[in-house]
């Protein structure tokens, strides 16, 4: 038995991505440790904020397929005879770093108890006229 959750964020989706944010820091003492910069940590929180309309009643607890939907608005040199259609995004930043920071988002707000969850992932990232990002989340019950 299956069951969806489908959302659409309206918004112009972040650049930074969780990998691009990591930094070296050091303590006061000289140790050094990897952390988050501001800008990190900024779009992670804002990447939350945009989420939590949109978290089930109680965490997600079954296996889950993830379809997410990345669209940036078409770039300034983009020729107007090509801005009625969509056009693949093969630019930074990659997809792999983009859904680890939607993913965190996704576990810190509590769509789902942990994102060992998800077995299945599809992906797609275009410049489009509308911008903004689409999740489904089909929940697969009894397996």
């Amino acid at each position: 038995m299956e069951s969806e959750v489908k959302f659409w964020i309206n918004c112009v989706p972040p650049k930074t991505t969780h990998q691009s944010a990591l930094r070296i820091f050091k303590t006061k003492n000289g140790r050094q440790f990897v952390g988050r910069d501001k800008k990190g940590l900024k779009v992670a929180n804002e990447l939350q904020i945009l989420l939590l309309p949109f978290k089930p009643a109680q965490p997600i607890n079954e296996p889950v397929e993830l379809f997410v939907s990345w669209f940036y608005p078409y770039r300034k040199s983009e020729p107007k005879k090509n801005r009625s259609k969509l056009i693949p995004c093969a630019t930074r930043p990659d997809a792999d770093n983009i859904l680890k920071g939607l993913i965190d988002a996704m576990t810190a707000v509590g769509f789902w108890r942990d994102d060992n969850l998800i077995f299945k992932l599809h992906f797609e990232k275009y410049f489009s006229s509308t911008s903004g990002i689409g999740v489904k989340i089909r929940i697969n019950k009894g397996l």
